[in-house]
């Protein structure tokens, strides 16, 4: 009766350890896997921050293209408002040449007239 009750308690004091050592087992493991849900989690804060990052990047990139082209197309209307003030000059200068040219002619026809006119 004695062993048989011996028996009984030491099947029960194995069971209790079993019991104790598997709730350290599953608490490790929900600490494990909270740990690896964080670890998750962290991971995919990072990689969306990357995304964010990138897309920012490429913003940037296309507004500095855009003003470079802002800056490219100003000096461009630049160097053409100076190119036509340029041709503008030129076409002036022509034209008083031409002015010139036509005056001188008329002076000489003038002069022409005068000795003509004494010689008559």
């Amino acid at each position: 009766d004695f062993s048989q009750q011996r028996r009984f308690f030491s099947r029960q004091r194995r069971f209790s350890e079993d019991f104790s050592r598997q709730r350290r087992f599953f608490s490790r493991q929900r600490r494990f896997f909270s740990r690896q849900r964080r670890f998750f989690s962290r991971q995919r804060r990072f990689s969306e921050e990357c995304s964010r990052q990138r897309r920012f990047g490429k913003d940037f990139s296309r507004q500095r293209r855009f003003y470079e082209n802002c800056s490219r197309q100003r000096r461009l209307g630049k160097d053409f408002s100076r190119q036509r003030r340029f041709y503008e000059d030129c076409s002036r200068q022509r034209r008083f040449s031409e002015d010139c040219s036509r005056q001188r002619r008329f002076s000489e026809d003038c002069s022409r007239q005068r000795r003509f006119r004494k010689g008559d």
